[in-house]
């Protein structure tokens, strides 16, 4: 079952449409990142390029469980409780890299 839900990304606001799980997944993320769903979104907005904003953050999604399979994977990956502190600014390389053109 799909399930829409209002997210601001910047200064506006929209919808994103996903799998329940795929709502749990956002959630345990930006939960363990400290992060809202609206800063994610807006992080994610800023490197998408040309891919739907949903669409973004299921491969962000993808990626970031990849990345963080296990603690090694979290410190290599530069983020965690393991790393110690939260916030927006070291998603940038790592979002940048996954939204490369």
């Amino acid at each position: 079952m799909h399930i829409c839900k209002n997210v601001n990304v910047g200064t506006r606001r929209t919808s994103i449409r996903l799998e329940e799980e795929m709502w749990t997944a956002v959630d345990e993320l930006c939960t363990r990142e400290g992060m809202t769903i609206h800063e994610l979104c807006s992080l994610i907005d800023k490197f998408r390029g040309a891919n739907s904003l949903t669409a973004a953050l299921r491969v962000f999604l993808v990626m970031y469980y990849r990345l963080a399979a296990t603690e090694a994977g979290h410190i290599s990956a530069g983020h965690g409780i393991s790393v110690g502190g939260h916030g927006a600014d070291r998603w940038r390389p790592l979002i940048a890299q996954v939204f490369q053109n």
